[in-house]
């Protein structure tokens, strides 16, 4: 007599790590640093091979430019809108930044500020890495790779934003700044403008896109979902969280 196999039912557990609002945030910013790193590299590196073909491919001398300013512009927006809608969170969820701060800030509470949780993380990564270790540290939801990415953006864009600006406006700025702000703002701009370039091509493409299980890429940035796998392997603490959020919600009901 034959048997017919039988596929589990039980679906995979799949948990929201970005809701549609943040992946919408998200995905504006990754295409308006794309396009200026592009537009912009040329202009740094004039010598390298890349650099006359793509200069030409996105318009040239007249229309390039053109794209690196929008593009910045829309950073801008993007920048003030994203800190309007943090605060608008904070206010909604009754976030209070001085309830127990130290404590939190020790806890690494305080979602993405870095705590003195994340340094330890980074010890116990290094030390699992070296075998000393037997397992990775348990992070929460916002770990110590997330922080670095999500602050850096906010510095880079500062400090891009502002010396892009008076590039811009060069004759406006010159009319009540010192002769020296401009020489200065041209090499912040670009220094600090290929060093967000090296990161997130190095630091941010090795934790989303390079990590072995993670190759290609992890999905949760264009989907915002992850499996119960995934929150396991990847933010144990979290799921610890959740889970016992869970029991306790259960409990309350009995």
């Amino acid at each position: 007599m034959e048997h017919a196999e039988h596929k589990s039912s039980v679906e995979p557990r799949i948990f929201e790590r970005l809701s549609t609002h943040q992946i919408i945030q998200h995905l504006i910013l990754v295409i308006a640093f794309t396009l200026l790193v592009a537009t912009g590299m040329p202009q740094k590196f004039p010598h390298m091979p890349y650099a006359k073909p793509l200069f030409k491919l996105l318009g040239g001398p007249e229309i390039a430019p053109v794209i690196h300013r929008i593009c910045g512009i829309l950073s801008w927006i993007l920048l003030i809108y994203h800190s309007i809608y943090l605060i608008s969170r904070w206010i909604i969820e009754g976030w209070n930044p001085f309830n127990n701060f130290f404590s939190r800030l020790k806890t690494g509470d305080l979602a993405l500020i870095p705590s003195a949780k994340d340094g330890k993380d980074i010890v116990d990564k290094i030390k699992y890495y070296l075998g000393i270790n037997k397992e990775p540290p348990a992070l929460k939801k916002w770990a110590y790779p997330e922080k670095f990415d999500y602050l850096a953006v906010y510095w880079g864009m500062v400090m891009i934003g502002l010396t892009g600006l008076s590039l811009f406006l060069r004759e406006f700025v010159m009319s009540f700044m010192p002769w020296w702000w401009m020489t200065a703002a041209l090499i912040v701009h670009s220094d600090e403008a290929f060093l967000a370039t090296v990161f997130i091509f190095t630091f941010h493409f090795y934790n989303v896109h390079f990590i072995p299980e993670n190759f290609p890429m992890i999905k949760s940035w264009i989907t915002g979902k992850m499996t119960e796998e995934e929150v396991i392997h990847e933010h144990k603490m979290w799921y610890d969280e959740m889970m016992a959020k869970e029991k306790g919600e259960e409990g309350g009901k009995k």
